[in-house]
């Protein structure tokens, strides 16, 4: 029995390093964005009534849409630090269009130590297509307020 209080799912290296260092969490500033010549965007998903909650910082481009920084905050199980660090790199430099591109196995894949052995224990897999979800909805109400500027 003291086994299974104490049990915790082994991950990776660079999952460990996200978790317990990681560098796109935190918020960005108005004056942040405005600095990189950005406007900001904000979109949260999930609630921390169910578990889990994401906020995205991205400071995007308004001239192409390119996000120029990503940032998020998370209140979760710490297996989704890591895919949200994560996918906040690579959403980096891309379009808005571009970032919702991500696949499943790829981000999975980029967590990985190791091309054969998974990122994360199975019963952490879901925080993936969650960060991947996250990615999406903040893409369609970012079109959603684009659609609606005056050029």
């Amino acid at each position: 029995m003291e086994e299974l209080l104490n049990f915790k799912p082994e991950v990776g290296i660079k999952v460990s390093l996200f978790i317990s260092e990681p560098k796109h969490a935190g918020v960005i500033s108005q004056q942040e964005a405005e600095d990189l010549g950005a406007k900001l965007f904000t979109y949260t998903y999930g609630s921390e009534a169910i578990g889990e909650q994401t906020t995205w910082y991205w400071a995007v481009n308004s001239e192409d849409d390119t996000i120029l920084l990503a940032r998020y905050t998370y209140f979760g199980p710490p297996a989704g630090i890591a895919a949200y660090d994560m996918l906040a790199l690579l959403c980096k430099n891309k379009s808005v269009q571009d970032a919702t591109h991500m696949t499943y196995k790829g981000l999975e894949r980029f967590l990985r130590d190791n091309p054969s052995t998974p990122a994360l224990a199975p019963s952490d897999n879901y925080v993936i297509s969650l960060a991947l979800d996250s990615v999406l909805e903040a893409s369609n109400d970012y079109y959603g307020v684009a659609l609606g500027r005056e050029d």
